[in-house]
């Protein structure tokens, strides 16, 4: 998708643009935090 948005954004689909951000978007990040440091541990180093 990344080719298609900056290379070939007059063919873009905002539709599908649009649900990739309210789906997949908050998908990847539920996965993604469990993974980063706590903020507020990294203040105690």
């Amino acid at each position: 998708m990344r080719d298609i948005l900056t290379h070939h954004s007059d063919r873009l689909n905002f539709d599908t643009l649009w649900d990739v951000i309210q789906a997949d978007i908050p998908e990847l990040l539920g996965l993604l935090e469990p993974l980063l440091p706590n903020p507020d541990e990294m203040d105690n180093e």
